[in-house]
């Protein structure tokens, strides 16, 4: 079960790299990554996500609720400033020696579909739907234990 926590504006800005858990459990790693990810460029400063931690991912998902539909009538910019709070916890995930995987997630079954079902390539050639968009997981694998 997701626990709710708001990190101020303080908390957000005053990250120490030497408070990470390295000795920490998984969760605590991802709670500390999160506070990197906050930290993303987002169209119009919206800051458009919420980040759902569970014990070994973390879910990036579209806050609709701040989407500017006059500007962004198709959440283009949503999408790109989820993808870009994913891109910066992962960058924050290596900087830290961890390895893990970047998964975009497909929209929830009962969903509002309000995007146009238009198609673009992404990366290695598979084509992914803006219906997919908004969505990301992040999970990290420790590396093996040096003997």
């Amino acid at each position: 079960m997701a626990e709710t926590e708001t990190l101020t504006s303080e908390q957000a800005w005053s990250i120490e790299p030497s408070d990470f858990p390295r000795n920490g459990s998984s969760r605590d790693v991802l709670a500390f990554l999160v506070r990197y990810a906050v930290l993303a460029p987002s169209g119009h400063n919206t800051q458009p996500w919420r980040f759902v931690l569970s014990d070994d991912h973390v879910d990036i998902v579209a806050d609709t609720s701040r989407a500017l539909h006059m500007v962004d009538p198709h959440d283009r910019e949503m999408t790109m400033s989820c993808a870009a709070a994913a891109e910066t916890m992962f960058a924050a995930l290596r900087a830290f020696g961890l390895t893990g995987a970047l998964t975009p997630l497909p929209r929830c079954a009962g969903a509002r579909r309000r995007r146009p079902r238009h198609a673009f390539p992404a990366a290695g050639g598979r084509r992914r739907g803006l219906r997919d968009a908004g969505r990301h997981r992040v999970a990290p694998h420790r590396p093996p234990a040096l003997c």
